[in-house]
């Protein structure tokens, strides 16, 4: 599962809300969820409307460059802490919660918010580590990005490909 983690897919469906509201209904497990429980039901309709978002959100960022820009730029404001698009990623974050956990009642695991930490848990600390990873010569900038190449990585091409640190 990827609860917690935040990237290009996240920019591109908190745009997409924004600009198509109400496409994003809440269930009624919310508090369900929050208690660690949700039906395989509402789990199912959960990850329908997320796989439903998703592939409009996705069909849009292809098509449409503005749109891919407006969605890039919604990345960097969720990373950087907008009030705004944190909302709207916590919807996002809560619906995936009813399918996850939905799944995990039925596998008989007991799992709880405090145990899923995504990369949205570490965005506190992501400063600090760019600093220490790029004084200390680890990682270096690239087309605006923090990167670290390491030799036995590389694209079809033969060249290099960036592990993307920050973008």
């Amino acid at each position: 599962h990827h609860i917690g983690d935040w990237g290009t897919q996240f920019g591109m469906l908190i745009q997409y809300l924004i600009e198509h509201p109400g496409e994003l209904a809440a269930t009624a497990e919310s508090a369900a969820v929050e208690a660690g429980q949700a039906s395989v039901e509402a789990g199912e309709q959960a990850m329908s409307s997320l796989n439903r978002l998703y592939k409009a959100s996705r069909a849009l960022f292809d098509s449409d460059e503005e749109f891919k820009t407006r969605a890039r730029r919604r990345v960097v404001d969720l990373q950087a802490g907008d009030p705004e698009t944190l909302a709207m990623w916590q919807r996002f974050v809560d619906e995936s919660k009813v399918y996850f956990y939905s799944v995990f009642n039925k596998l008989d695991m007991e799992i709880h918010d405090a145990d899923v930490v995504g990369e949205s848990g570490y965005n506190a600390m992501l400063a600090e580590t760019c600093r220490l990873l790029e004084e200390s010569g680890v990682a270096v900038r690239s087309e605006g990005a923090l990167c670290v190449f390491f030799d036995d990585v590389k694209g079809p091409d033969g060249q290099p490909v960036p592990l993307i640190v920050q973008k």
